[in-house]
């Protein structure tokens, strides 16, 4: 399983989510099983939000490993072009069209990218052997937020309309070469923008029993940034530095076995730093039922984010600084 996913929050209020997979293990809308894909969700400041889903054959497909890019037919890529030192961090290019939507915008990095396992992005090998319960194992992950925060620009067309697209963006890339549900039965992910403040997180749960309504989660990683000052860059499996208090869950698509995160109270902490994070999300942005229930299972697989109010509040030191802005807050349920 591999992505390429892109969060933008534009100067003109509106909002972009989009992403390319080359493979899902299952089906979605009853396509056939591990399809290329394309997804993009536009949220306008009204509130309207336009969601449209391109399938791709496997034929259509082809990755460029040394420029982190993928072509998804004539008409979609995803592609970067390295940069030239230390100011010049490159440039993605993103083209793609599906339904109502069409868009073509390069985002260029104004933070370095960041790697939570490790300063490859590659899971070390022994996280590797103790996860796959194997010495022998040829399994790999890598995940890497490569833009933590960037410069969007280029357009949007909507309906045949041309909406300009500058603004502010997230891009992380990752793959895994097993499928999520034999490690890890969900995560949770959540990112906040706001100037000069970019906010990330994210946690995975232990056991189907942790996917209690209420009940937190311990460890995960996060970064805080204030303009171009990293206040915090933590991988921690001790649930010390990185604590999900809380979560509170909800079931907006009626049915039973699923349940979406919909409030997060996180808790971040370093030697001189805390953070306090409250979310309430107001509305799904995107929802994606996975039709592929691992054998043994009570739980369809699904993915999912939704947008809310987000509180802050950031002890530097002897400084305190509290800020109120939107969130993004995903779950990930494997069925595991």
């Amino acid at each position: 399983m591999q992505w390429w996913y892109f969060d933008a929050v534009l100067d003109n209020g509106h909002r972009l989510v989009t992403f390319f997979l080359p493979k899902v293990y299952g089906a979605i809308d009853d396509h056939e099983f591990g399809l290329p894909i394309l997804d993009i969700v536009l949220r306008k400041p009204g509130g309207e939000t336009i969601r449209e889903r391109r399938f791709f054959s496997p034929t259509e497909l082809k990755t460029v490993p040394n420029n982190f890019g993928a072509y998804f037919g004539s008409d979609c890529s995803a592609s970067f072009t390295k940069g030239s030192g230390r100011k010049d961090l490159g440039c993605y290019h993103l083209i793609a069209t599906a339904g109502r939507i069409t868009y073509d915008i390069k985002l260029e990095p104004e933070l370095p990218p960041w790697a939570p396992v490790s300063s490859s992005g590659k899971a070390p090998r022994l996280m590797m052997m103790l996860t796959r319960g194997s010495i022998f194992t040829k399994d790999y992950m890598y995940y890497v937020p490569f833009v933590p925060r960037g410069r969007l620009t280029g357009q949007i067309t909507v309906d045949g309309e041309p909406l300009n697209a500058r603004g502010i963006a997230y891009h992380e890339q990752g793959i895994i070469s097993f499928p999520l549900h034999e490690v890890v039965p969900a995560w949770y992910w959540l990112h906040i923008e706001k100037p000069p403040w970019t906010i990330l997180s994210g946690t995975t749960v232990p056991s189907l029993e942790s996917l209690t309504p209420k009940k937190g989660t311990h460890g995960g990683f996060a970064c805080i940034y204030k303009g171009n000052q990293c206040l915090l860059a933590v991988n921690d499996y001790t649930g010390f530095l990185v604590n999900w208090m809380r979560l509170l869950k909800r079931n907006p698509e009626a049915q039973g076995e699923l349940s979406m995160a919909w409030e997060a109270d996180v808790r971040l902490l370093r030697l001189g730093l805390k953070a306090k994070i409250k979310l309430v999300s107001r509305e799904i942005l995107e929802f994606m039922p996975i039709r592929n229930r691992p054998e043994g299972s009570r739980i369809q697989p699904y993915w999912g984010q939704t947008v809310g109010d987000a509180e802050v509040e950031i002890i530097h030191g002897i400084k305190r600084d509290r800020v109120n802005a939107e969130g993004l807050l995903e779950t990930m349920v494997t069925g595991k």
